[in-house]
C-alpha cells in the first residue's frame, strides 16, 4: 500500500464548504472462464472486463456552537 502525506491550511467562512479530493484509482479487470481452455469459445469459454475508477472526495463545513447557550436557542 503507497501512503502519501500533505499538510494544508485554508480559511473559510462557518457554513461554507471545503471539498477535497485525491486518491485517484483506476482498475481494470479482466476474466476468462469456462470448461478446459477459456480461449476456445466453440467449447464453452467466455472473456469478460471491466474498468472501475475510484475517487475520495472529503468535504469539511465548520460550524460555530456557542457552548455557554442553551441547547434550545442554539
Amino acid at each position: 500500500m503507497n501512503s502519501r502525506n500533505g499538510v494544508g491550511q485554508a480559511r473559510i467562512p462557518a457554513g461554507s464548504t471545503l471539498v477535497l479530493t485525491g486518491l485517484e484509482r483506476t482498475r481494470v479487470d479482466n476474466t476468462r472462464t469456462g470448461p478446459g481452455n477459456p480461449n476456445l469459445f466453440v467449447f464453452g469459454g467466455s472473456r469478460g472486463g471491466g474498468v472501475r475508477r475510484e475517487l475520495i472526495v472529503i468535504t469539511i463545513t465548520p460550524e460555530i456552537i456557542d457552548f455557554g447557550q442553551p441547547r434550545a436557542s442554539r
